[in-house]
């Protein structure tokens, strides 16, 4: 099959797998509204985007209790990360890897109780059994790490500092896939710099020398830090820092989505 014909194969799956969850969730008696919001709100995404997906909860329900079963009704779950400064208020976020076509498809989940959900303007509801209330602000705004001006705050002790650093440079190679695919040099380029730091240090913790990572191509010099902090993953180990389970899955999506920048798919 050509590239085309994956990508448009991969676009097809990514539509069959929202009109699934939404299946699943409109089953699920606490699910008050579904909406989406960034590119799949707005209508500009594209084949290769990720799903950015609101479920509101009836407030009576427990959802402190979601975990990785929990996020499997929608698809084989490659990996799944929580990040606490993303969440909504009150509420909690969580980015999850579903198997499709070409490469994996990245749905961030943001779960929220109705009583403090607000809709912004870059959405497109899926499912409403209550009104929700409207605010004339894009979603992004009403995060309260966004409205709060709150920093995220690292912790001191060495181990964890790196143990979560690690956590997000990893992290970081969803999103560094779609840009690569497609050809987006200045979001990659911001990036870069903390990706680089976050390897240095690893490697200072360990006290190793990260391999070479420098390239004439940005794209290529992202896939060999991945490259460099894998190399060290044994010694982190070793040192209590424990890697994701699924870095060979997402160096693999990148290198796929690298593919299509160079194939000129999306020009």
């Amino acid at each position: 099959m050509s590239t085309a014909g994956a990508i448009r194969e991969r676009a097809a799956a990514r539509r069959h797998w929202l009109d699934q969850a939404l299946g699943q969730l409109q089953v699920i008696p606490a699910v008050v509204a579904v909406w989406l919001w960034g590119s799949g709100g707005r209508g500009d995404d594209d084949a290769l985007s990720d799903w950015d997906i609101f479920v509101a909860w009836d407030d009576a329900a427990d959802v402190g209790g979601l975990d990785a079963e929990w996020f499997r009704r929608f698809g084989e779950v490659l990996w799944w990360h929580e990040d606490p400064y993303n969440a909504p208020t009150e509420g909690r976020y969580v980015a999850a890897g579903y198997p499709a076509p070409y490469t994996l498809l990245p749905v961030d989940w943001y779960l929220q109780p109705a009583s403090a959900a607000q809709i912004g303007t870059d959405t497109r509801i899926l499912l409403e059994r209550s009104p929700l209330p409207r605010v004339p602000a894009e979603t992004y705004k009403l995060f309260p790490s966004v409205t709060h001006a709150v920093e995220s705050v690292l912790p001191t002790d060495p181990g964890e500092r790196v143990q979560h650093q690690l956590d997000w440079f990893w992290f970081m190679y969803a999103p560094m896939a779609k840009w690569a695919a497609r050809g987006d040099q200045d979001r990659t380029r911001g990036q870069l710099k903390g990706l680089a730091r976050v390897l240095r240090e690893a490697a200072d913790l360990v006290g190793q020398e990260p391999a070479a990572t420098s390239s004439g191509d940005i794209f290529d010099t992202v896939r060999a830090l991945g490259d460099a902090m894998a190399s060290i993953h044994p010694a982190l180990r070793s040192a209590g820092v424990e890697p994701p389970p699924e870095i060979t899955e997402r160096l693999r999506a990148y290198d796929e989505a690298n593919e299509i920048r160079r194939q000129g798919w999306l020009h």
